[in-house]
């Protein structure tokens, strides 16, 4: 049918001069529609139909619980509850107050279609029922606050909830990036009213807020932003605030962009448009929350900000069908299991539905690069397990999306622990260069390989709008190959999540793609992470298209963190040791003395629980509040207490007979090392300049596992050379023994001469250069804690020493002691020397040199610098070489491209190695984490200042050694590694219930009065080792098997296990023998790291186990006694 005739004459048309658009008006005028100077007469104006505070509508009463406690509800409930009024306030900072709200609505209101409570006191908070169930979470006091909660039917005629109040916002308290949060804010009850919303009149805000979001954000040459603008300005034309039915007039309008009829299909909306022989969107939308475990609130903030941003959730699937939910970290979920049991199992069914789906496989978000490979493997045999536990499934995403850089065996750690698929978005961070990928074939050290996908969206929190959508697309740069996005979308980092709005708003961007404006990017709602990384692998060959990306993924941003919070790192690191070292002694104790001994694995796992959660991504690295330290600070030394007393039963079960002076051994390596005594020991051999103790010699020379004093240590010192210490004039010192000397001039380290094979003394250091403390200036322009930026080092100052004196003369030990003041800070260093080489596992004993140590004691009291320790040195190699997780990443000494440059401080975990091939110099440290090698310039980040977000970030006192390392030939064919693993877990001993010098003291028992154990007589060894103790293969872990125990509610096997975790350390391609000739195996199993069998048994003939491992491979192997 034709379309009916136009007018004839122009002075027929109802216009009969049409301007033509005039865009940069028609734009502007967009923003006078909603909210703004027009808001009491544009739709904001008829946003809400009714409201109302009355007393007879809404009734309030209050309890003030005692500042600096958290009463359950069930506490809370039983409470005398006084009247309460808006306009009151809670406080001070971070406490918790109750409220009864009674409520009765209207007659004439109560078949509304939408009636909430409009609940908004200025910070956080929940509601709950009168039996105690979390409904939902309320974030009040900002912009895009969350404060409105849905009255349904069935409380309309009266009901009576209760609030819990928690005085902090959604980003803890503010304290305007300087200092710390106001421990003394208090917040205002801005309302608690019952209001009757318009359906219509929020929908075309949101249907106006996507018109907007189209012409701010799409092509102005395209059709889509041109016809949006037309719409967007007709709608605002056919407005009017005095008839309401204009409103669907306006609706009626959009309807030309979004599609006829569109919102009458509902979720059904995203069944439209779809191919049959693949899902082909561009963005798969995932509703997320992100909750840091804690940050700028303290763990106990956070266990009210999952249940609030959960039961919030709940709420939104019963509205939006197609709303599915994703939340991580195993933590989270445990602490909703245990303070909010009645919410925990609304989730547990969620989860059944498959409406709620718990992702990341471990315990926490964790940092990425500071935490042990063990640890790291925990990680995801506590959140896996508890997964498994909970909800009958393990999670085969590990998800990460903001953490600070990915170590180079990520892939392997991963895949090992069950999960086939790797997210995160951090990169988008970095600073200098732009990383080439969003979607890759990640290959890690040891060859492994796992599809990695970095969203294009560059957040976690979208709110959906249309820059979001499109960047989805824009930024993703392997459209080629993988056009899809993963979109992550809801309020992160403090929590609560998705939104109505946010929904609405996802709806309304299907329905722009459905009715023809494909320049919309088509969004999918109501599928899972899992599902979007299936599609990849279906999409590009399984992963063949991909590129691949090789080694560490460096994040180019945060890079002080490696140094912020020295003290928690400390802890971290101890604690690693000590946790290998605890599990090796109860395990060698539950087999040899099982009839008397019980291996207390809820013990331990209670311990490396608190580790973990403490490896947060925002707690290990150093960037949150005062208070989340203090809470670390506690957890650390309640994890040490009780270690320590597990330690000892452990000991005492294998010493039944004597207390002797045994030293756990638990690096399958041999040791011989010298160790101070109290001086009432006669086997002394060097005593200290007081009187109060002396060295002995221990040793376990066959790698047995425990170190007992040497029978002989006058035959061995004829096979040495004496230390000496020669005093020069003007505070100028020369210390050596028979392969290492060195100088000191006032405190700095002058000369480091390392004797070759060929018997001639090598100078390491340039001339006129010298090693030791320097201090730089550090003003980061942005996240203080998290950063420190390569202009830094242009402020660098040398820290020369006051006094030196020669506290050990020799000639077992000889040592000086240095003393300076700085700024406001002062420290002592001891530097030492020992006639023993550092390590006994060298072939070639005239191969093997010693540690020059440093013992530093510091107190650290500046503002804005960076402590640093740094040795120039004249060795020339292309590569560094840093310890990692299970490995060795190494990177660029030159500084040639931006890439190399923006490497300027990068992590390292024990060691720096830099090495010509017949010799090299390894930096060792005990709980440091920052590195950086340019040129032959080594150095290593001591301590940081910051004043955001913890304004006194670091002050006081901290101890710490150093060492460093000279060595002959490369790193390969040296033992440096092995000397980093003695560096960091030396022989020590400890009077009983004497733990704190070292965390757990060092696996020893001394008494008073008891004989001396010499290696004839040591209490019972590890009957699992290498044969090779001092090749690349290390020993790493050995514990009893998780099938061993029972675990909520699952039955233990019935068998007996010893787990044994090993990897290849120097990249090379190498056969372990694994011996445990005194045990009875039945069968020895290669498992996952989850200690899932993945094979068929492995041959054991004559008690030993042969293991052929590829450079870096990660093997765990079950045997089953």
């Amino acid at each position: 049918m034709a379309p009916p005739a136009y007018p004839l004459l122009s002075t027929e048309a109802r216009h009969a001069v049409r301007r033509p658009s005039i865009r940069g008006v028609e734009e502007r005028r967009l923003g006078e529609f909603i909210g703004g100077q027009y808001s009491n007469w544009n739709l904001s104006s008829v946003l809400f139909e009714g409201k109302t505070d009355h007393k007879d509508v809404i009734r309030l009463e209050r309890w003030d619980p005692p500042a600096g406690t958290k009463p359950s509800f069930d506490e809370a409930k039983k409470q005398d509850y006084r009247k309460a009024e808006k306009g009151q306030t809670f406080g001070p900072s971070w406490s918790n107050h109750w409220l009864k709200l009674h409520i009765n609505l209207p007659k004439e209101w109560r078949d509304k279609e939408w009636v909430e409570l409009e609940f908004d006191p200025s910070c956080e908070a929940m509601i709950f029922d009168e039996h105690g169930l979390s409904l939902q979470g309320i974030t009040g006091g900002f912009d895009k606050r969350r404060v409105d909660f849905p009255l349904p039917k069935s409380m309309r005629k009266g009901v009576l909830l209760y609030a819990e109040v928690t005085c902090n916002g959604l980003f803890g308290v503010e304290n305007r990036q300087e200092g710390d949060p106001d421990p003394d804010r208090y917040f205002e009850l801005r309302s608690a009213d019952i209001v009757v919303k318009r359906p219509e009149a929020w929908h075309l805000l949101w249907d106006f807020q996507l018109l907007q979001g189209c012409v701010n954000e799409m092509p102005r040459d395209g059709p889509l932003q041109n016809k949006a603008l037309w719409v967007a300005n007709r709608i605002q034309d056919t407005f009017r605030k005095s008839d309401l039915s204009t409103i669907k007039e306006c609706r009626k309008l959009a309807e030309e962009i979004l599609g006829k009829g569109w919102a009458d299909k509902g979720a059904k909306i995203y069944d439209e448009g779809n191919r049959r022989d693949r899902d082909d969107f561009a963005l798969w939308s995932i509703g997320h929350t992100h909750i840091d475990s804690a940050w700028l609130w303290p763990f106990t903030a956070t266990q009210q900000k999952v249940a609030r941003s959960w039961s919030t959730q709940l709420s939104l699937m019963e509205k939006y069908p197609e709303f599915k939910f994703t939340a991580s970290t195993a933590q989270q979920y445990k602490w909703l299991e245990t303070f909010y049991p009645k919410l925990f199992v609304k989730v547990q069914e969620a989860v059944k539905k498959g409406t709620f789906v718990p992702i990341g496989a471990t315990w926490v978000e964790n940092d990425a690069n500071l935490p042990s490979g063990e640890a790291f493997v925990r990680q995801f045999v506590h959140g896996q397990r508890y997964f498994e536990s909970r909800f009958g499934k393990r999670s085969n995403v590990f998800w990460l999306p903001d953490t600070f850089g990915y170590n180079s065996q990520i892939p392997a750690i991963a895949r090992g622990a069950g999960t086939d698929y790797f997210f995160t978005q951090k990169l988008s961070w970095s600073n200098m260069n732009r990383f080439p990928h969003n979607t890759m074939m990640w290959t890690g050290l040891d060859g492994t390989q796992i599809i990695t996908h970095m969203t294009p969206v560059d957040n976690y929190d979208s709110q959906n709008g249309v820059n979001d959508i499109l960047r989805g697309v824009r930024n993703n740069k392997n459209l080629g190959v993988q056009p899809t996005a993963l979109h992550l979308f809801g309020w992160g980092d403090g929590g609560g999540g998705p939104s109505a709005p946010n929904l609405e708003a996802l709806r309304r961007a299907r329905a722009v793609y459905n009715n023809g404006y494909t320049e919309m990017p088509k969004v999918h709602s109501g599928k899972t992470a899992a599902e979007f990384f299936d599609n990849v692998r279906k999409i590009t060959d399984n992963g063949e298209r991909l590129p691949t990306w090789t080694g560490e993924v460096y994040l180019e941003f945060h890079r002080g963190v490696y140094t912020s919070h020295g003290s928690i790192k400390r802890w971290n690191r101890k604690l690693e040791i000590a946790m290998s070292q605890l599990e090796w002694t109860a395990t060698l104790a539950s087999i040899v003395e099982a009839k008397s001994y019980s291996y207390p694995k809820e013990d331990i796992d209670s311990l490396w629980e608190s580790i973990l959660l403490c490896q947060f991504h925002d707690v290990l690295p150093g960037s949150s509040i005062r208070l989340v330290y203090d809470d670390a600070e506690k957890i650390y030394a309640s994890v040490a207490k009780r270690g320590a007393s597990l330690l000892e039963k452990a000991l005492s079960a294998l010493d039944k007979k004597q207390s002797n002076l045994a030293i756990v051994n638990p690096l399958n390596i041999p040791r011989r090392e010298l160790v101070w005594v109290p001086e009432r020991l006669d086997a002394g051999i060097q005593k200290s300049s007081d009187g109060a103790s002396t060295l002995v010699l221990m040793e376990d020379a066959d790698a047995c596992g425990l170190a007992t004093l040497s029978p002989a240590p006058t035959s061995i010192m004829r096979n040495l050379e004496a230390v000496s210490v020669t005093e020069h004039a003007n505070q100028s010192f020369t210390m050596s023994n028979g392969g290492v000397m060195f100088k000191v001039d006032k405190g700095r380290i002058s000369s480091l001469q390392l004797l070759t094979q060929d018997k001639v003394w090598k100078e390491l250091l340039p001339h006129g250069r010298t090693a030791g403390l320097s201090i730089c200036e550090d003003y980061p322009p942005q996240f203080d804690a998290w950063e420190t930026e390569i202009y830094s080092l242009q402020t660098e100052e040398e820290i020369a020493f006051e006094t030196v004196r020669i506290a050990q003369a020799g000639p077992w030990r000889a040592a000086l002691e240095l003393q300076a003041n700085f700024g406001k800070s002062s420290v002592r260093v001891e530097i030492s020397l020992d006639a023993l080489p550092a390590t006994a596992t060298n072939a070639k004993a005239r191969d093997a040199r010693s540690f020059i140590n440093l013992d530093v004691k510091i107190d650290w009291e500046e503002k804005h610098r960076f402590l640093r320790f740094d040795v120039p040195t004249v060795l020339r190699a292309d590569l560094a070489s840093y310890e990692t997780q299970f490995g060795i990443t190494k990177r660029p000494t030159s500084r040639n491209t931006s890439w190399e440059a923006a490497k300027f401080e990068v992590c390292g975990h024990k060691f720096a190695d830099l090495s010509e091939p017949s010799m090299g110099l390894a930096l060792l440290t005990d709980s440091k984490y920052g590195y950086s090698v340019e040129g032959g310039l080594m150095r290593i980040s001591l301590l940081k200042a910051g004043t955001y977000p913890d304004a006194h970030q670091d002050e006081g006192k901290h101890r710490f050694r150093l060492g460093i390392y000279p060595h002959l030939s490369s790193l390969e064919h040296s033992d440096v590694v092995h000397a980093g693993r003695i560096f960091n877990a030396p022989l020590t001993v400890a009077l009983p219930n004497d733990y704190v010098c070292d965390i757990f003291g060092s696996g020893s028992r001394l008494v008073e009065g008891a004989p001396i154990c010499t290696s004839a007589a040591a209490p019972a060894a590890m009957p699992v080792r290498l044969d090779n103790p001092g090749g690349s293969v290390i020993l790493d872990t050995v514990k009893r098997g998780e099938e061993d125990f029972e675990y909520h509610g699952k039955k233990a096997s019935g068998r007996k296990t010893v787990v044994c975790r090993l990897y290849e350390s120097l990249g090379n391609h190498a056969k372990a023998v694994l011996s445990c000739s005194s045990l009875n195996i039945k069968q020895a199993k290669l498992c996952n790291l989850l200690e899932d069998e993945v094979d068929d048994n492995v041959d054991v003939k004559g008690g030993k186990i042969i293991l052929d491992l590829r450079p870096f491979q990660i093997v765990t192997v079950k045997l089953v006694l």
